[in-house]
């Protein structure tokens, strides 16, 4: 018989066993590639995502104009704003950062996944 193994768990951690109830009500989008566009510069409220049934928005933010200088105060505190707001609106974010536009084809990096725990 082989040893209870995961090569997911650390060395010696054994696995857990959970089980749910059946509950009837409504489970928020469960983050599996459905998210709503936000403008998290400039907009504060995003209670329509969750009002949509979902809890992951995409905002991507423009720093073309900091390639080659210090990114401005003003403008950190407008994204600290809108995740302020994110938080807020109990939703998670993907947030990237959009430095490049040519020809209408854009270039992003993903900085991180920013938002509150849906517990």
């Amino acid at each position: 018989m082989l040893p209870d193994f995961n090569p997911f768990l650390p060395l010696g951690e054994a696995l857990v066993l959970r089980t749910y109830e059946a509950t009837a009500e409504e489970i928020v989008n469960p983050e599996r590639g459905f998210f709503d566009w936000i403008d998290l510069v400039n907009d504060r409220d995003f209670a329509f995502v969750r009002q949509r049934g979902r809890s992951l928005a995409y905002a991507g933010v423009n720093l073309k104009s900091y390639r080659a200088a210090d990114i401005d105060p003003a403008f950190i505190n407008k994204v600290s704003a809108g995740l302020d707001a994110v938080r807020a609106a109990g939703i998670k974010v993907i947030l990237a950062s959009i430095t490049v536009r040519t020809s209408g084809i854009r270039t992003r990096r993903r900085i991180a996944c920013w938002g509150t725990s849906l517990n």
